[in-house]
């Protein structure tokens, strides 16, 4: 099981502010988890990343959490960012553009783990969720990030019995 401290990092057009939230995660997938999006990982910028990630409801907490097979090319400052700009278009020099925010410091480089996201985030406007080394602005994987169509609980009908017949 793995713990890490959760750091968020949000870019502005003044640079990088860094809030830490100072709270373990669990890493362990709880069976009550609603997933609301996943994706795979894929190496960027002659970087290797791989695995997959599901950004889940667990109760009222959101979190994005990473596979077994979750590994990352080692880097000095790596954090797992959410971003505005699509998996398929970001680069280093991109990942922290407006709107993007840095969710935590990376606590391992293989393996299951999980991030707690701010849920004051609206998860609407994220495109990919990244593996970015923000000391070097150098992305080392992306992920797509597509939330899935939110459906209303099915409702139950008749669950009275039928009143009885008087004769």
């Amino acid at each position: 099981m793995a713990l890490g401290v959760m750091t968020l990092v949000l870019a502005g057009c003044e640079g990088i502010t860094v809030m830490d939230a100072g709270r373990p995660i669990d890493a362990a997938r709880p069976s009550t988890a609603d997933t609301l999006a996943t994706g795979t990982f894929t190496g960027r910028e002659r970087q290797s990343t791989a695995g997959r990630y599901a950004l889940v409801r667990v109760g009222t907490d959101l979190q994005i959490h990473l596979d077994d097979a979750f590994r990352t090319d080692p880097g000095p400052d790596l954090h797992v960012v959410l971003t505005p700009t699509s998996a398929a278009t970001v680069s280093g020099n991109t990942a922290l553009a407006a709107g993007a925010v840095a969710i935590s410091r990376l606590t391992a480089l293989t393996g299951q783990q999980a991030y707690d996201v701010p849920d004051t985030l609206a998860l609407g406007r994220f495109n990919a969720v990244l593996v970015h080394c923000v000391r070097h602005a150098h992305l080392y994987g992306a992920a797509p990030l597509v939330l899935r169509p939110v459906t209303a609980p099915q409702v139950r009908r008749n669950v009275l019995p039928p009143p009885p017949r008087y004769r």
